[in-house]
Order: C-alpha cells, then structure tokens, then sequence
C-alpha cells in the first residue's frame, strides 16, 4: 500500500530494492514509518525516518533523515500536513532524535519552511547530465569496507565541520 501511494505521488518512486535498503537494511538501523489513515484505514500519508549519524562540531548529533513524505492528492492539505509532520516529529524525539535532517522537493520545501518553520542549513550545488552509455568496467560492489577505508575517512574528515560518519 505505501509503495502503490509513493508511486501516485513521485515522478520517480522509490523501487522495491531502494524501498528495503531505507526501511529495513540501512546499516544504522530500520526506518521508523508513520502512516496517516483515513476513517476506512486506508494509507493516505507517509513519513519515513532513517537514522544516521551526523557530526558537527566534533559532537555526534542523534540524527533521522526524513523521507518519503507523501499524501494521497485526494487527502493533501495544509492542515493534514501540519498536524502529520508533528505527529512524526514528536514521535522522532520519543526515539531521541535531537536533528531531523532531509532534502525536500521543489514541492515541498516551501511548506516545510513556511508551515513546519524548517531552516536551510547549508546548500549542495549539484549538476547532471543524461546517463552515459553502459560499458565494459572492472568495478565491483562492496558490501562493507575494510580498515583502510577508516584511515582515509578519518584524514579526510579532520577538516570538516560538519559530516556524515559511520
């Protein structure tokens, strides 16, 4: 049912691999899923909340990653979202969340900044392009990283102010 809602509402839904990897499979733990039903108990709302881990000023923030908030169009409005977003937010707090962070889309970033009083932070710049064409390559997938990936993560990281750790 959420996967059928986030397809109505996303361009690109997440697939079912990508749905699994945010939910249940991110090495800092599984989402916490909030879910708005209608009187029928049908899903017409979801927030998702993955940990990470966020350091700022050499102190570890307990940190969530909001994603996949979306209603159903035939519930969508300002009230809903506001009284939702709390319901998400105090539940994240119970579970010792100090900073939720998350990158909106161009549909909801003024919402969240106006009604939910979120405040920019910081920027990334980003550019793309059409995908290249599939070619011959050598490289191979990890599924976890040996002891000198943590030597360069800690020489790379000692300038850094704010940064996303493991």
């Amino acid at each position: 049912h959420i996967l059928a809602l986030l397809s109505t509402c996303f361009r690109t839904p997440p697939s079912h691999a990508d749905w699994d990897w945010f939910t249940r499979l991110n090495p800092y733990g599984k989402s916490r899923v909030c879910l708005a039903l209608t009187g029928g108990a049908q899903v017409a709302g979801v927030y998702c909340f993955a940990p990470t881990r966020l350091t700022i000023e050499g102190k570890r923030s307990q940190t969530s990653y909001g994603h996949h908030l979306a209603f159903d169009p035939k519930h969508r409005n300002a009230l809903s979202f506001v009284e939702f977003s709390r319901f998400a937010f105090a539940n994240e707090i119970a579970h010792g969340t100090d900073l939720v962070i998350g990158p909106p889309n161009k549909n909801a970033y003024l919402p969240h900044k106006i009604l939910m009083q979120w405040f920019d932070f910081g920027f990334l710049e980003y550019l793309s392009k059409p995908r290249p064409a599939d070619r011959q390559h050598s490289c191979v997938e990890l599924h976890e990283f040996d002891a000198a990936f943590d030597e360069f993560f800690d020489r790379v990281s000692r300038g850094m102010s704010v940064y996303f750790s493991k």
